[in-house]
């Protein structure tokens, strides 16, 4: 008779004994008596090889839910796999923060769990465990009213657009906490109002609102929280004007003569010589002006020596380009030391009622967006507070992040997906570790009591 033949499958298989003689009901937490035993199966995450789980739980039976309720009865709860599932809940969670913050698409997600875990799981399933990881209501709800009751003073709201949708986000400026997100699928001043009163109803009531120069927030802002002041992002401003001496810059270089095409190809004759020298330094002068242009707007301080010595020869060779960096420089200049507000108002009507300025066309654009003294008024306002960040990049770089996010998952773009998203983006930073408020830099003086003044019963 042949020797049997023993199959070796590199399966471990744990045995878990849950069946106790009693164990208090989730309902009531009334100690229930075991009147049946069962077995139950799952599987494990492991580096090497599969794991299966055969857990003994016990059946009870509540005495006191029997009278109120059809089925009085349970089996044991197991914290590490939740009712009806075959996999442990730490799988699941493997997937989602491989996804969430490995930013993996799923479908790599879901091959890294068979080739690193040994936990062979179809593609359908990784997009099934995707949307019921979302946190819960009460969940959102319990961090909304933890960031409501430390809320610094300070709101910084932006949008981001991913396919047909809109996304509106809020965040704390002080505590670096979201505050809340939105998801649209049309941006209009009604939806951008309806965002500000629900964050009213959580309670949020900021001091200063920061935003870029959206025309979205205005009018919003001034219907649901009248007394907010406005910060304008003081990048996307300087970025505006910059963007006017560049086009300023350019339509000087188109004023610059050109060269020449040669008629023939090849080396010129003699007597077209002197024509072309003067055809190539014309050449010349364009590219000097095209490469040096990013040399006039960069900043004093980040200059290196190379750089200098090509700025001073560029500045030299076109009187126009010394006026636009001069220009530039003390436009640069303006929130240098953190003045007061009178004070930057003081510089910038100096800047814009500058002679030289005003006489160069080549800054007509930039001298008019300068000009705008409402806007400005609204870009200064950081300048009465110690702790107010002067640009909206605490929202965007979070919107920053969605999209690199979106990048690696072209399929999650229905509004389930993104739903589910949003809110473990809210709660992936937990509720603010500090609190801090908005504090401000001036503020009426106290009147100080004369120390050396004696008691009136004591005079004379």
């Amino acid at each position: 008779m042949p020797a049997p033949t023993i199959a070796r499958l590199g399966v471990e298989i744990k045995v878990l004994d849950a069946d106790f003689k009693s164990y208090p009901c989730p309902r009531c937490g009334t100690n229930a008596p075991r009147h049946d035993g069962a077995v139950r199966h799952a599987i494990d995450l492991h580096l090497d090889h599969p794991v299966v789980l055969r857990i003994h739980v016990g059946c009870y039976r509540c005495p006191a839910c029997a009278a109120i309720s059809e089925q009085p009865g349970f089996r044991t709860p197991l914290p590490f796999i939740e009712p009806g599932c075959i996999y442990v809940t730490r799988a699941r969670q493997k997937l989602v923060e491989a996804i969430e913050l490995d930013g993996m698409a799923i479908g790599k997600a879901v091959a890294r769990l068979g080739r690193d875990f040994h936990l062979g799981i179809a593609l359908s399933t990784g997009w099934e465990w995707h949307r019921a990881g979302a946190p819960t209501d009460t969940a959102v709800s319990d961090y909304q009213h933890l960031v409501a009751e430390s809320f610094s003073g300070v709101l910084v709201v932006d949008e981001v657009y991913d396919g047909g949708f809109a996304i509106l986000c809020a965040r704390d400026g002080i505590t670096h906490r979201t505050v809340a997100y939105q998801l649209c699928e049309e941006m209009n001043g009604a939806v951008m109002t309806g965002f500000f009163e629900t964050l009213k109803a959580l309670g949020i009531e900021p001091e200063v609102l920061v935003t870029d120069a959206s025309p979205l927030y205005p009018k919003a802002l001034a219907a649901v929280w009248a007394k907010c002041r406005h910060q304008l992002c003081r990048f996307h401003w300087v970025k505006d004007i910059t963007s006017e001496i560049m086009v300023g810059m350019r339509e000087y270089r188109e004023t610059l003569p050109k060269a020449e095409k040669r008629a023939k190809p090849g080396r010129p004759p003699k007597k077209d010589r002197k024509k072309q020298e003067k055809a190539a330094a014309a050449t010349s002068r364009r590219d000097e002006a095209r490469k040096g242009r990013f040399l006039v707007l960069t900043r004093e301080e980040n200059l290196d020596d190379k750089q200098r010595e090509r700025l001073t020869a560029l500045l030299a060779s076109h009187p126009v380009l010394a006026t636009i960096r001069e220009f530039t420089v003390e436009f640069y200049g303006l929130f240098e030391g953190k003045p007061r507000p009178t004070e930057a108002e003081r510089r910038r009507e100096a800047i814009v009622t500058n002679a030289d300025y005003v006489a160069c066309t080549y800054l007509a654009g930039a001298l008019k967006a300068l000009g705008d003294k409402k806007k400005f008024a609204k870009v200064c306002v950081f300048l009465s507070y110690t702790n107010l960040n002067s640009t909206s990049n605490e929202v965007e770089r979070d919107n920053r992040g969605f999209r690199r996010r979106q990048n690696a998952h072209y399929r999650l773009r229905d509004k389930e997906s993104i739903e589910v998203m949003l809110r473990r983006r809210l709660l992936r930073e937990g509720p603010p570790a500090s609190t801090g408020r908005l504090r401000k830099r001036f503020g009426r003086r106290k009147k100080l009591r004369a120390t050396n003044a004696l008691p009136e019963e004591k005079l004379g």
